[in-house]
């Protein structure tokens, strides 16, 4: 989260102090930067709040760390053209022709 943090210009100040958006995050708990990088992010719209917990500590797929970095660069959503990848679906065919027409991706392999 803090990479999408930093590609969408917010700054984690070092004062910040937790809202409570998120019932598995606290000021110092997992870690004393998920809180408010993750609430900030929130605020942002790159990560919904509609969910009661952040979870910073799972891991991801390569399609939900896409999905948050063309959220947080504010990627404009390509919902047409040519599916880039036969295995994806929904969301992720969608996400794969976004960040193919912006270029971070040039060859998609299967999600």
């Amino acid at each position: 989260m803090g990479t999408a943090i930093k590609l969408a210009g917010i700054e984690l100040s070092d004062n910040y102090v937790c809202k409570g958006y998120f019932g598995d995050l606290a000021q110092t708990s997992p870690n004393t930067w998920s809180c408010r990088a993750f609430e900030l992010a929130a605020d942002a719209g790159i990560v919904t709040r509609s969910n009661t917990n952040a979870r910073p500590e799972d891991l991801i797929t390569r399609a939900e760390a896409l999905a948050i970095v063309t959220s947080a660069k504010n990627f404009a959503k390509q919902e047409t053209g040519q599916a880039v990848d036969a295995q994806a679906n929904g969301w992720q065919t969608t996400l794969l022709r976004t960040v193919a027409k912006v270029g971070i991706l040039t060859d998609v392999v299967s999600f």
